[in-house]
């Protein structure tokens, strides 16, 4: 329990990402990962896991801790009056790497005397967001390999070192032409391969030279094309 408080949680976050993550699994493992979620969101107790569901569980575990340490933040009210943390600190655009106005955003609607709605502008991570999905080389992948991108820009924005807009671009486009070449099963082992070890990047050499995953798994040169998973 040291990641959240010293009771039970009565509640806590299931992201539809979660839910994705562990659709494809068999359904004997789908009920283990849902337990162990329950269990340590609510508990804060782990349990044991096989090591194909160990790349999954390092995913998850990272997000379920935010989520609480956001809930205690809120309840607790912030800061205590009179600490530093609770001045007024210029907020941090991690998807950009910049910093920004130390005001807040308005994000009330007004109305003009026309009628016309000022709506705020679009925050940064919205931005972000709508430029993912609107992305060509994303939108073109197969499901399975679109969840492993998917999931490769939450590890990033987990450990604040997301992409500008333009690096999102290079990277999709990246992404998509190594799924082409080497096929969708290697390049989303390879990106739970990265995760697990706490890598900053995926290391794309590992497909070219067949090196051996996690878990005992072979990158495997297919005669039709591209390269298995053994």
């Amino acid at each position: 329990m040291s990641e959240f408080s010293e009771k039970m949680n009565e509640s806590f976050v299931f992201y539809a990402s979660f839910f994705e993550a562990i659709e494809g699994l068999p359904a004997k493992d789908q009920l283990k990962m849902y337990q162990t979620i329950a269990k340590y969101a609510l508990k804060g107790e782990e349990n044991e896991l096989k090591q194909s569901l160990k790349n999954l569980w390092v995913l998850i575990r990272p997000q379920i801790i935010a989520s609480q340490k956001r809930r205690c933040n809120g309840k607790n009210g912030g800061a205590p009056v009179g600490n530093a943390n609770a001045k007024k600190q210029p907020m941090v655009d991690f998807e950009n790497n910049q910093r920004l106005s130390e005001k807040q955003p308005n994000n009330n609607v007004n109305v003009n005397d026309n009628g016309n709605d000022n709506k705020p502008p679009h925050t940064p991570r919205e931005r972000w967001d709508t430029a993912l999905e609107e992305n060509e080389a994303f939108r073109s992948l197969p499901d399975r390999a679109r969840n492993a991108a998917r999931e490769w820009l939450c590890y990033k924005r987990e450990k604040r070192q997301g992409y500008t807009e333009r690096g999102l671009r290079s990277f999709m486009t990246e992404f998509a032409n190594r799924v082409k070449e080497y096929g969708e099963s290697a390049v989303c082992g390879l990106v739970n391969e990265c995760m697990a070890n706490n890598w900053r990047g995926i290391i794309w050499d590992k497909l070219a030279r067949g090196e051996p995953r996690a878990g005992g798994a072979q990158l495997v040169k297919n005669p039709a094309g591209g390269f298995d998973l053994k």
